[in-house]
């Protein structure tokens, strides 16, 4: 017997209590085998009232990143379907990249409560206080080439920006390529990595950060912020987590069936850089550009046209909104 078994039926119980011996038949194992797995759950959170003669009662659920808890109620076929969750770790992208060279199917999710070695892009490290925050990574394994995965992260953004909108109500905007901005401070940022084998694909690594209840001061950054902080009140993570793993989903077996022209429709009413924005763009090598933001391609490259009346297209860079034209 599997203690999420033992837990489902606590979970759908609606009379109240179930009995040692209910559970005990209907689960085939004994009364004191019962009595551990009820044990372990306790140990795991989970607020389990037991009472002489009337039995078990499930009485809460801990806002913890376990599987169980993200399987139930998930309204997904595929991504968060297993789940492998870490009290602590070095990075969740770390652990999902070895399960994936194992073997790990499409949807496995990667989640911990902490990460010693949280990292952004260019190997910055992302910070984030202990059972407070949404720390998670997806193991992909799409039909796509080389030209098409920069629209990954893009379509990840898109993913991002309503599932936090719909469960918050937040203005939440994309910051190209892969940050989540809600008035003017980041939320939330994106980190794809993926392994390759000759010319192909082997798969992809889409590692999500959210500062959900990290308080103002703590462990986030300058130009920084947590949906609590926002809202002035504690976000639930657990229906968060699910609501993103959802609007991922769709959106990912959107672009499988028939491309990127979804993303490349919702990303301009969703960015921070919409067309006519004037921007200074750092890009690798330590360059400075300016220009006026043209939107993106169907690679999901930024298109910038210079004062020149040239339009270059960059695949990666560092944005400094100065100005929207009118």
């Amino acid at each position: 017997m599997k203690t999420g078994e033992l837990l489902n039926l606590l979970r759908e119980e609606k009379r109240g209590y179930l009995s040692g011996e209910d559970l005990s038949n209907q689960l085939g194992v004994s009364r004191t085998a019962i009595w551990k797995h009820i044990h372990q759950l306790e140990e795991s959170g989970y607020r389990i009232a037991a009472v002489p003669h009337l039995g078990y009662r499930l009485l809460e659920v801990p806002d913890l990143l376990l599987p169980d808890e993200i399987r139930s109620g998930l309204k997904t076929r595929l991504l968060g379907q297993r789940a492998v969750c870490f009290k602590e770790t070095t990075s969740t992208n770390d652990r999902a990249l070895e399960l994936a060279a194992s073997g790990a199917p499409e949807g496995t999710l990667v989640a911990a409560e902490n990460q010693t070695q949280g990292r952004g892009r260019y190997q910055r490290s992302w910070l984030s206080k202990p059972n407070a925050n949404l720390l998670f990574s997806l193991i992909l394994r799409p039909p796509w080439t080389f030209e098409q995965i920069p629209m990954i992260t893009l379509l990840l953004a898109v993913a991002m920006t309503r599932a936090l909108h719909t469960q918050t109500g937040l203005p939440a905007r994309i910051k190209w390529p892969n940050d989540i901005l809600i008035q003017g401070a980041k939320v939330c940022g994106i980190l794809t990595e993926m392994r390759t084998q000759a010319d192909q694909i082997n798969f992809l690594v889409c590692g999500i950060g959210v500062n959900v209840n990290t308080a103002p001061g703590g462990t986030l950054k300058n130009k920084a912020a947590s949906l609590s902080s926002l809202l002035g009140k504690p976000v639930a993570r657990l229906p968060l987590l699910q609501r993103i793993l959802e609007e991922i989903e769709a959106a990912y077996m959107a672009a499988r069936e028939s491309g990127f022209g979804s993303v490349l429709e919702q990303w301009p009413r969703l960015s921070l850089t919409p067309l006519g924005t004037t921007l200074g763009l750092e890009i690798q090598g330590g360059e400075k550009i300016e220009g006026t933001a043209m939107g993106i391609d169907e690679t999901g490259a930024l298109l910038v046209r210079m004062e020149t009346g040239i339009t270059r297209r960059f695949s990666s860079g560092e944005i400094q909104i100065q100005s929207i034209k009118v």
